[in-house]
């Protein structure tokens, strides 16, 4: 089984990515609900640099897809019975300290 780890950050933007808008802004009013437009949009850039580094994104024909295992992992998620859960595990805390660690099994 291979594990991807992901920052609320990239599975903000990976939610983005695939156009599943709604489960993006759930998670940004969780985590990030008085955070400026401007802020934000500095972290979703900080997030694919992020990505590409950990190889789950691609840049071809001048946009940024991600890898089919993580867009599968996203799809997965936004179609499953069971909503992903997020909280802050530190009350008043701006963000979570921790990643979202998401497990796909190998078929």
């Amino acid at each position: 089984m291979k594990t991807i780890s992901l920052s609320i950050e990239e599975l903000i933007y990976s939610f983005y990515s695939e156009g599943l808008f709604e489960q993006g802004n759930s998670l940004k009013q969780v985590y990030f609900n008085e955070i400026s437009d401007e802020s934000m949009d500095l972290l979703l850039q900080i997030s694919c640099r992020t990505l590409l580094a950990k190889d789950l994104l691609v840049y071809e024909n001048h946009k940024f897809e991600l890898e089919p295992e993580l867009k599968s992992v996203i799809h997965t998620l936004n179609f499953s019975e069971k909503s992903l859960k997020a909280s802050r595990h530190k009350s008043g805390a701006k963000r979570s300290p921790y990643p979202i660690i998401l497990q796909r099994a190998a078929f």
